[in-house]
């Protein structure tokens, strides 16, 4: 373990400024609380889809992590190639490559779904609510809000014409604007969850529990993990870019956000 420098060779600092990076990758575990508030039994429903989706990491994340690293040094891992290819040719199967290719393209179409899915209906939820423009709230008959999922597929052609000859850009620029400012989201969702409960009904909670195991301190110890790594970000050089610009890109979402609220007061 010496030579390669033995576990977190570079500070526990360093772990914790590189979380970003693992909320980029993992962000879209919310949308449960999207496809849950369209069904039947959306508590029940959320409660479900929360723990499969929380297997689901541990087992193809965690452990597929844990099992690369049993295989390959740390320090052979390729920026931009993909880990498990390099672990499984590293053993011999030589298909490895293709294969994960098929896997990986298969799972880009169901992010691709997904995203149009949860996009649409935020975006028509936020022009519901005064947030967007209102010809968005309009409906097929079908019930599908056709000029949200419009909006998402420009913003997604968009994209890719701007990384062809320079995908590596894009996506750098992707995960410094949105790296800690989905640290900031999930900060606010646990802060928010917090006050809605303390302050939730008596009756309402009889009537539907939506118990949560160790409230409140659960969402005190989320906080204050999410504070550490913005705190571990703001030390290390080579994340302070990356932080500052998401507080660049909060700035200019909470502007927005005022200057809406202020002109639907007037």
């Amino acid at each position: 373990m010496a030579a390669p420098g033995g576990f977190a060779p570079y500070g526990f600092g360093a772990v914790l400024a590189a979380v970003t990076t693992v909320f980029f990758s993992l962000t879209g575990a919310e949308i449960t609380t999207v496809a849950a508030a369209e069904s039947a039994e959306p508590g029940k429903q959320l409660a479900r889809l929360s723990a499969a989706v929380i297997v689901r990491i541990l087992f193809f994340y965690v452990a597929s992590l844990a099992l690369i690293v049993c295989v390959l040094p740390w320090k052979s891992v390729v920026p931009g190639q993909s880990p498990f290819s390099d672990a499984m040719q590293h053993m011999g199967y030589s298909w490895a490559t293709t294969a994960l290719k098929v896997v990986i393209l298969t799972a880009v179409l169901s992010c691709l779904n997904s995203a149009f899915y949860v996009t649409s209906r935020v975006l028509f939820a936020l022009a519901a609510a005064g947030d967007a423009p209102k010809s968005l709230v309009k409906l097929n008959a079908t019930q599908v809000p056709t000029r949200s999922v419009l909006v998402c597929a420009i913003a997604g052609v968009i994209g890719i014409l701007v990384s062809i000859g320079k995908a590596a850009k894009v996506f750098a620029f992707l995960v410094s604007a949105s790296g800690a400012l989905i640290v900031f989201v999930y900060l606010l969702v646990a802060l928010a969850q917090w006050r809605l409960r303390s302050r939730r009904d008596p009756a309402a909670q009889a009537a539907n529990p939506a118990p949560m195991p160790w409230h409140p301190w659960l969402s005190f110890v989320a906080v204050g993990g999410m504070a550490l790594v913005l705190v571990a970000m703001a030390a290390a050089p080579e994340r302070r870019g990356e932080l500052l610009t998401s507080l660049a890109a909060l700035a200019v979402i909470l502007v927005a956000g005022r200057l809406t609220r202020r002109r639907a007061g007037s």
